[in-house]
């Protein structure tokens, strides 16, 4: 009976034990952020005297290979490697005959990564050759964006022997530098091509940062390669009907006109976007652009709700033109002058219509030193469709002890040269680079200077093309920190012969 009491009781404190044991998760690690590594290579790489079929490359965790096609023996040999994965191991069959002369570099490029976390083992190559000899020529690149000269981040770069077929030979992706090194070259004639493959296809597509390809004879050095938004010149992007009586267009920019053919209007053009507003009523508007006909179908809604107006941000156009231009979304019918009020300054004149979408406002900007407001009460501007305006009111401040001014000394100005102020937010001015130029107005803070070779005289850098396969632009980014200060007045020089 003891016994039977005795086996009770452990049973019983066995239950209170496991009722009151709390349980916990196992707490994990710190996260892997470690791209695989590769632990063993058989043959031994760079392998020479090779007369394998199969490599086989082992890591050190499983992985997963991602892209297969996008893993590249250089130079080329058909019919391609077959590639095997198996857990921690990946196997290469050679399918072809390779030549006893040449240096053969397998390029993994990203296609190799940890099972779990997804880490990339990035440029990892295998080299092997027949003979007792590996190629030893070397090229280190830096690729940089032109117009910022910002470093390029994880680009293609490629060396090619044909520039009409840019398959490449060699290849390698840039580290957080922008730099990256394609060793084991054979001695040859190659183009270099450098863009930001972003769907890892090796090729460039649209929307890609790119480069013009430059041939290059001799190896072992060190070169730059600008890269650049390609301009899509003359393309129409999207037609849209914004108003019963009014159309969109999105586009690049254009060198060619958009004409419409089948009714008369009004037209509002920016860099990249252009409004049509038509008198007559119409199912369709007809346009032409280069020499190429479309239409868009028209119906009777009103999508346009409210009369917007945009006024001038920069004081600078402002006090030296003693104008404020006053912009609207659509054709300006009629202004109650009565209703535009300055408050802090002195009209020169009535405000007045100068073209369908502008009002002009001369002002008396000689004595101005102090903020100033425009009052624009409410049905003020009559537009097409009695579209009129909410009252608004915007400010523009003169007081110039708020702003600083900068003297830029140049030296070795080149024909049709272009300065331009920037800072992280964009351009802040545009101008033609002289041996001496003073720029006022600016906002405190930090800037730098950037300048280029205007060879259309458009005053804005364009980038380059690659079909035809023209070069960007000449352009330099000045590295001097500008530091603007309220009510100062600084001095700086620039050389256009330090990179021109």
């Amino acid at each position: 009976m003891t016994k039977y009491i005795k086996i009770y009781m452990c049973f019983c404190f066995l239950f209170i034990f496991v009722k009151c044991a709390n349980i916990i998760t196992p707490s994990g690690g710190p996260k892997d952020t470690e791209p695989p590594r590769v632990i063993k290579e058989s043959p031994v790489g760079p392998a020479v005297n090779f007369n394998e079929k199969n490599i086989e490359l082992e890591f050190n965790e499983f992985i997963q290979v991602k892209n297969i096609q996008n893993i590249q023996l250089s130079p080329t040999c058909e019919p391609p490697p077959k590639i095997e994965q198996k857990g921690k191991k990946l196997i290469i069959k050679l399918m072809c005959e390779l030549d006893s002369l040449l240096t053969y570099t397998l390029s993994f490029g990203t296609t190799i990564s940890d099972l779990n976390e997804g880490n990339i083992l990035k440029n990892y190559s295998y080299v092997f050759s027949k003979n007792s000899t590996i190629d030893s020529l070397f090229l280190q690149a830096e690729a940089n964006e032109s117009y910022t000269g910002k470093s390029v981040t994880w680009a293609l770069v490629l060396l090619s022997k044909e520039i009409d077929s840019l398959t490449p030979l060699y290849y390698s992706y840039t580290d957080e530098n922008g730099s990256c090194l394609i060793k084991n070259i054979s001695f040859q004639d190659y183009y270099l091509y450098g863009f930001l493959d972003l769907n890892s296809n090796l090729k460039h597509d649209d929307g890609e940062l790119t480069s013009v390809p430059q041939k290059i004879s001799t190896l072992n050095q060190s070169l730059k390669i600008e890269m650049f938004d390609v301009d899509q010149v003359n393309k129409i992007n999207e037609v849209k009907q914004i108003h019963k009586n009014a159309i969109q267009f999105q586009h690049s920019f254009l060198s060619d006109q958009i004409k419409v053919l089948n009714c008369s209007g009004s037209w509002k053009k920016s860099l990249k976007t252009s409004w049509f507003w038509f008198d007559e009523n119409v199912d369709k508007i007809i346009y032409e652009h280069s020499s190429f006909l479309d239409s868009i179908n028209i119906f009777n809604q009103d999508t346009l709700s409210s009369l917007e107006l945009t006024f001038p941000k920069l004081t600078y156009e402002v006090y030296d033109s003693a104008k404020i231009i006053i912009e609207t979304n659509a054709p300006i019918k009629m202004i109650n002058k009565e209703k535009v009020l300055i408050d802090g300054g002195k009209f020169l004149s009535f405000p007045k219509i100068i073209d369908p979408f502008r009002i002009e406002i001369n002002v008396d900007t000689s004595s101005l030193n102090k903020p100033v407001s425009i009052v624009i009460n409410d049905g003020a501007i009559l537009c097409s469709n009695n579209l009129i305006n909410d009252s608004t009111s915007f400010n523009l401040d003169f007081s110039k002890d708020k702003y600083g001014f900068l003297n830029i000394k140049s030296l070795n100005v080149k024909d049709n040269a272009v300065v331009e102020l920037f800072n992280d937010s964009g351009v802040v001015r545009t101008l033609e680079l002289k041996d001496s130029l003073s720029i006022g107005w600016i906002k405190p803070g930090n800037y730098k200077l950037r300048t280029f070779i205007d060879n259309n005289k458009n005053m804005r850098w364009d980038a380059g093309t690659l079909t035809p396969p023209n070069r960007s632009e000449e352009i330099q980014i000045h590295p001097q920190i500008i530091r603007i200060k309220e009510n100062w007045d600084l001095e700086v020089q620039i050389d256009l012969n330090e990179n021109f």
